[in-house]
């Protein structure tokens, strides 16, 4: 029997690399391909870097590809970087003997959506599971072909944020921006609602339980440090998150979002009715609202064990082989 088929929709945010890396530590989940949307980083590095991390665990069988997906909301420059630094990195670019791995054959490729996933559901014979860490711009696309909805077991997005939580978009470093919203659905708010009104399968982790799990330069000294010369993905992950630890308000955004695949029982969940706002005022975009009246149900994410969270994601990154 096959294991079910995941694809996973990321924006090169440095913790959404390292989901990349705990979602192919379970060993229940066909990881079939990776889809870049130009959103917290640069399209094309942000590929590279992700096929190169693919290699380095073996999970070769993945594709890689650039959504033409385009923001309303685009994110700073500022917040865009960490791929280009990652990119760079030794251990990314280097064999086990410190010699110069060559990646000159990587190539950018744009794939619709609907294809994957069709290519995917049909490989397999079972529906699949799209793990979106990023704006839901792809999946909003795909829903204009009439078969695409079928093809789709769950869509999990990391993403929104709802009162009593505040956003995460800052005015300071996006004047005249929405700082109730959260950067995945301030990016295109309009796919949001076309999603949620889609009558898909949706699990969603809020800012509300993920900045439950922070993260900061201590956790790096205490967690991967002292391992990272037994475990090169414990390396790997220390400079990764190196590069944003002197963030302000960094949590494990994605690595919580991802763990709900392989350790469910972490969360507690409860269905809500969820509306966005779609106004034309970019200040106001982006904003979720709890809205038993007209809003749309979707299955949100309450509690995590935070603890038990850390356990497991540095327990399963020990699992995983890195050439």
């Amino acid at each position: 029997m096959s294991k079910p088929p995941l694809i996973i929709i990321q924006d090169g945010a440095v913790d959404e690399f390292m989901s990349i890396a705990l979602a192919a530590s379970f060993p229940d989940v066909d990881l079939v391909s990776v889809v870049v949307v130009n959103g917290d980083c640069v399209g094309q590095p942000t590929v590279e870097v992700t096929q190169k991390l693919l290699a380095k665990l073996g999970q070769v069988q993945a594709g890689v590809y650039l959504s033409d997906a385009r923001a309303v909301n685009a994110f700073p420059w500022a917040f865009r970087e960490s791929c280009l630094i990652c990119n760079l990195l030794p251990l990314l670019n280097t064999n086990a003997d410190g010699g110069l791995l060559d990646y000159s054959a990587i190539k950018t490729t744009q794939d619709d959506l609907v294809v994957q996933v069709s290519k995917a559901a049909a490989d397999s014979d079972e529906q699949v599971t799209l793990l979106v860490l990023s704006p839901l711009t792809p999946v909003a696309t795909a829903l204009e072909d009439p078969d695409f909805k079928a093809l789709v077991k769950e869509v999990v997005w990391m993403g929104g944020a709802y009162p009593p939580s505040s956003g995460n978009v800052s005015p300071g470093t996006a004047p005249g921006s929405n700082p109730n919203a959260e950067w995945n659905a301030y990016w295109d708010p309009f796919a949001v609602e076309t999603v949620f009104a889609s009558g898909l399968n949706i699990t969603m982790f809020p800012l509300n339980v993920t900045d439950l799990v922070p993260f900061g330069p201590q956790w790096i000294l205490d967690n991967l440090v002292p391992e990272s010369q037994q475990y090169p993905i414990f390396d790997l992950a220390a400079q990764m998150y190196a590069t944003v630890a002197f963030q302000p308000g960094f949590s494990f955004w994605d690595t919580v979002t991802t763990a709900y695949l392989g350790k469910p029982d972490l969360f507690t969940f409860q269905e809500m009715k969820l509306s966005i706002d779609t106004s034309i005022e970019t200040s106001e975009q982006g904003s979720i609202t709890v809205d038993p009246v007209s809003g749309y149900t979707v299955n949100v994410a309450q509690t995590v064990d935070t603890d038990d969270f850390y356990n497991f994601y540095l327990s399963q990154l020990k699992l995983l082989p890195f050439q």
